[in-house]
């Protein structure tokens, strides 16, 4: 900016100074009255103090007029350099407020973003964590109820297995009863058997001796059962 500037500016004292001549070459008088020079005119030798003063205030002061002019330009351009300056300034200014007021609002933007994008990752955390709770609340409910159903299980498991016992149990001391009085109803049997037998054995011996008997009846023998366990 500060290049275009002086491009600017030394662009604008050309067109000027072309101006100034071209407007030097159409308006300024040609046939200006000769001002009157002191000792007067002509081809004279000018040679006293007082002339040899004269002249050279003279000249003096045509080179101070042109000192003059030369400054007073340099003036004109001081301050038209100045008020360019000044003109920068402004422009300087009006920019750097520019430029911060466009960094400023950049920076708004890319806040507004970054809250966006920040609230929407803490939703998003917000939802993962209350799933991740709702999940780990619905297996440890699972679990719970597992373990429910395992007890559960595990005692009817148990009161099976307990009524099952108790069954066999019941069942060995029924077989045990039935043994036992199998046993004694054989012993009962076994112990009439054996009376019978001596019975028949009395029968027979007075049979062998020599009185004379009626002929009796045969007994038929009674059958024995076997000798149980």
């Amino acid at each position: 900016a500060e290049a275009q500037i002086k491009a600017d500016l030394a662009s604008k004292k050309l067109m000027d100074a072309e101006n100034e001549r071209l407007r030097q070459l159409l308006y300024a008088k040609q046939n200006k009255p000769k001002k009157q020079q002191v000792g007067g005119v002509g081809a004279r030798h000018m040679t006293s103090l007082e002339t040899l003063e004269a002249l050279s205030y003279i000249d003096w002061k045509e080179r101070m007029a042109i000192v003059h002019g030369e400054l007073k330009g340099l003036s004109s351009f001081v301050k038209q350099r100045e008020r360019c300056d000044d003109t920068w300034k402004d422009m300087m200014e009006r920019e750097r407020v520019q430029l911060k007021a466009a960094a400023d609002a950049e920076k708004a933007h890319l806040k507004a973003i970054a809250d966006a994008e920040r609230s929407r990752l803490k939703a998003i955390m917000d939802a993962e964590k209350a799933a991740e709770k709702a999940w780990l609340k619905d297996l440890v409910e699972a679990e719970k109820a597992r373990k429910r159903a395992a007890a559960e299980l595990d005692k009817v498991h148990k009161k099976a297995a307990a009524e099952l016992e108790q069954a066999q149990k019941k069942s060995l001391a029924d077989e045990e009863k039935e043994r036992k009085k199998a046993k004694k109803a054989a012993s009962t049997i076994a112990k009439k058997c054996r009376q019978k037998e001596t019975h028949i054995s009395d029968e027979n011996a007075s049979l062998d001796s020599p009185q004379i008997l009626s002929p009796a009846k045969r007994p038929q023998p009674i059958p024995c059962p076997l000798h149980g366990p």
